[in-house]
């Protein structure tokens, strides 16, 4: 049986706050005491740019690493180069449209739902604007009444 408890026990913030409820929000997440060990571990014996020849370099450059094939792991990805890590959802996905906006021509047009967080829905209206596309996506108040919406390049 899944034991709640134990999993609540791992989350400082929860045995802060015991009748509170935290769901994964644009401002971060809580994380488990683990986490907050491994981050406070690498700042005080590894932290370093990576690439470099010393070994603190080095060593910060196989925490890395490992991080990138724990991942690939954890989602079946084919190696750990497709593992990429940002400070951030909204950040990664501003870099990425801002990527394929330079592919965007005026006349393209970029769907989008209001469905989802505006973290994933604005870096795209922009990327579309800023290149001259247009955007356009829709959300449905029930499956029954779907309504959308139209954003021009010049809005």
């Amino acid at each position: 049986m899944f034991d709640v408890s134990f999993c609540r026990e791992q989350f400082p913030a929860l045995r802060a706050r015991p009748r509170a409820i935290f769901l994964d929000g644009p401002g971060g997440t809580q994380v488990p005491q683990r986490v907050i060990d491994a981050v406070a571990h690498y700042y005080t014996h590894c932290n370093a740019n990576h690439g470099g020849l010393f070994a603190t370099s080095q060593d910060s450059d196989r925490v890395l690493q490992r991080a990138h094939e724990a991942m690939a792991d954890l989602v079946n990805a084919p190696s750990a180069e497709e593992i990429v890590f940002g400070n951030n959802m909204t950040s990664l996905t501003f870099h990425f449209t801002r990527s394929l906006a330079r592919t965007l021509r005026p006349g393209d047009e970029v769907m989008v739902t209001r469905l989802d967080h505006d973290a994933n829905v604005s870096p795209w209206v922009l990327a579309a604007r800023d290149a001259g596309a247009t955007s356009a996506g829709s959300m449905c108040r029930r499956p029954s009444a779907p309504w959308t919406w139209r954003v021009s390049a010049g809005n």
